[in-house]
């Protein structure tokens, strides 16, 4: 997609937004500038946010409350990593009950693993830019199951992916509430 000004770059957020449902964590790429939290304040806004939305970059995140729902929203470009922070650091900002939007998310920090989809903003010129979505979260197919593009193996051991889209126990896989079972050959019956 691509966005020629802040008023087009917050119509795609709110475009995205109508896809999300509460515990969808959204994770927000581009460089300095690029457009991030203009796509999240159009998102927001969509959600049902009404108070100013803005960079939480000195403040780490900032909450908004909204119809029926919490919106957060992180910045994470002065944490270097979050393997050495608090573990509750991000408690009150992701879970159930709350849509999280995290800008400048750490490559493959497990907090992260089963997010909804990925929005990465690539700015094009004067006030061009390319808004790229990978929304693929959970995918079931014929081949098993995979998170994220990564398969998740289906091998009698109990694996949760985020607590919300993929549970594995050796019988059966639950995908979102439908109960796909996965038989002794491998093979896949709804």
């Amino acid at each position: 997609m691509r966005s020629s000004c802040a008023r087009e770059t917050e119509a795609l957020g709110a475009e995205l937004a109508r896809q999300l449902t509460p515990g969808d964590v959204v994770l927000v790429q581009g460089e300095l500038g690029a457009g991030k939290t203009t796509l999240v304040r159009g998102a927001a806004r969509e959600l049902g946010v009404s108070q100013p939305v803005t960079s939480p970059t000195f403040t780490i995140g900032n909450r908004y409350v909204a119809a029926g729902l919490t919106v957060s929203h992180l910045d994470l470009y002065r944490v270097a990593s979050l393997e050495g922070e608090d573990p509750d650091l991000l408690d009150d900002y992701l879970g159930e009950g709350r849509i999280a939007f995290v800008e400048w998310p750490e490559d493959g920090a497990p907090e992260f693993a089963g997010a909804r989809m990925r929005v990465t903003i690539t700015h094009r010129g004067v006030d061009e830019r390319d808004v790229e979505v990978d929304d693929r979260g959970v995918e079931v197919d014929d081949r098993g199951v995979e998170v994220d593009g990564r398969e998740v193996e289906v091998d009698g051991r109990e694996v949760e992916v985020d607590g919300r889209g993929v549970e594995v126990d050796g019988r059966g896989v639950e995908v979102d509430r439908r109960e796909l079972e996965i038989d002794d050959r491998g093979e896949r019956s709804a």
